[in-house]
């Protein structure tokens, strides 16, 4: 951040909100102690949500209740937002394409830089993704499953979240853009040769899966959930973010 000469973020596609709020917070708490500031935006805002994270992150979390072109940050953006830091989080892979190269093509004429965290397109989220997300909807049920079941659809969303959760989660890994695919992408834009994408990984499946680690190598189990990219003019790097 501090190479990229800003401390604010702005999410497109921010959809919850709850991961870039999470990325504020630790760039903000130490070993990092930034001043770092989160505005969140979405083609359909999320306003209910967005207010509730406002609250409980007040001073660095806000939010543009209008639609936001993620092409076009500057038809509904003031200027100094339109540059700095941009981040899409688990969201880059529903889009296709040509809207993913008229978000690149934005940052570049922006003269910003882009990080994109999203699933890693890996054997390893074909085989496990499915598991890893049936951990996080147990949990979602065990402590919400309550309020779901107020409603008269409650029952028929039990009956069918395994099927969505395979569905969205094997599907999802399929449509994620690898490294190749980003440079790929980012040639066809005008000035793109003057930006560069690096690739950083999180920890293997075995580890977010709470495994024993005589199994992290196994079946892919040490294959990365998630891959960050990071696009920016070739004059910066990834330890912007550190």
């Amino acid at each position: 951040m501090k190479l990229a000469n800003s401390t604010s973020m702005v999410e497109v596609a921010a959809g919850s909100g709850v991961a870039p709020t999470l990325w504020g917070r630790a760039l903000r708490s130490p070993p990092h102690s930034l001043e770092a500031s989160v505005l969140l935006t979405d083609l359909v805002p999320n306003p209910a949500k967005w207010t509730e994270l406002q609250e409980a992150h007040p001073g660095y979390v806000s939010f543009q209740n209008s639609s936001v072109d993620a092409t076009n940050l500057a038809a509904a953006l003031p200027r100094d937002n339109t540059r700095g830091i941009r981040m899409i989080s688990l969201a880059l892979h529903h889009l296709p394409p040509e809207i993913v190269q008229g978000l690149m093509a934005d940052v570049v004429r922006t003269n910003s830089a882009l990080l994109v965290s999203d699933l890693a397109p890996n054997l390893g989220g074909v085989l496990w993704n499915f598991p890893l997300t049936m951990k996080y909807i147990v949990a979602g049920v065990r402590d919400h499953g309550a309020e779901v079941l107020q409603d008269w659809w409650g029952p028929l969303v039990f009956l069918f979240m395994p099927f969505m959760g395979w569905h969205d989660a094997t599907v999802s890994v399929l449509r994620a853009y690898s490294l190749d695919q980003l440079k790929a992408l980012l040639q066809k834009v005008p000035g793109g040769e003057n930006y560069q994408v690096e690739v950083f990984h999180s920890p293997g499946f075995g580890r977010w899966m709470q495994l024993p680690e005589i199994f992290h190598s196994w079946f892919h189990l040490d294959d990365p959930v998630i891959q960050f990219s990071w696009i920016t003019p070739k004059t910066r790097s990834a330890s912007a973010v550190e």
